[in-house]
Parts: structure tokens; C-alpha cells; sequence
């Protein structure tokens, strides 16, 4: 994944990883969850960007420092 995709990407993880529990969706403007908590399709999205990422990576590293079940 390359450019545009990638930074989108990045940045909806970093999103997510910012609050203790997955939300259906997020603020624009600041970044705040909202709508349901515990949401299963922002944590299945997560896990497989999350995976991604791992994939890119090639060398065995994680991106994360945590496991990503840990969030949904």
C-alpha cells in the first residue's frame, strides 16, 4: 500500500489507539468517539489494517505495541 491509502490508513489506527474502547464513528473536528461504543465493525476494520501493516513491515515487527483485540 503506498501514498494516500497508507497515510489513511495510519492515521485511522492511530485514531482508534487513542481511546480505550472502539466507537462506531469519530469526530472531524477533534477526534472524539462517537455514536455506539464497543463498536465490532470499527474493531474488525482495525484488526485488519492492523494486520496490514504487519504484512508491510516484512520483518517480524509489529507496528502496534499491543495486541489489537485489546481495544474492541
Amino acid at each position: 500500500m503506498q501514498g494516500v491509502a497508507a497515510g489513511i490508513r495510519d492515521r485511522s489506527l492511530e485514531l482508534v489507539e487513542r481511546h480505550d474502547v472502539c466507537y462506531e464513528y469519530y469526530s472531524p473536528l477533534d477526534a472524539s468517539g462517537l455514536g455506539a461504543h464497543d463498536y465490532m465493525w470499527t474493531g474488525a476494520l482495525y484488526i485488519v489494517m492492523g494486520h496490514e501493516t504487519h504484512a508491510e513491515m516484512g520483518n517480524g515487527t509489529m507496528r502496534h505495541k499491543t495486541h489489537p483485540f485489546h481495544l474492541c
